[in-house]
């Protein structure tokens, strides 16, 4: 019998731990790369922040 709910909801398969497991490194590895790309593409800008507020004399606690 096919399992109508899971197949339209697109729920996960069922897999076993190891493969979970490992699927699921792949995404954190994926998840880390992205942060450190956001980060490198905010740094410039939140320098130009830094810079401004301390010519202006003014910082944010």
């Amino acid at each position: 019998m096919k399992d109508i709910v899971r197949d339209e909801l697109g729920a996960p398969k069922i897999v076993d731990r190891s493969t979970f497991q490992a699927e699921l490194d792949a995404l954190r590895v994926r998840e880390k790369a992205h942060t450190r790309e956001g980060d490198a593409i905010a740094a410039p800008r939140n320098d130009a922040f830094r810079k401004a507020q301390r010519k202006e004399g003014t910082t944010r606690n």
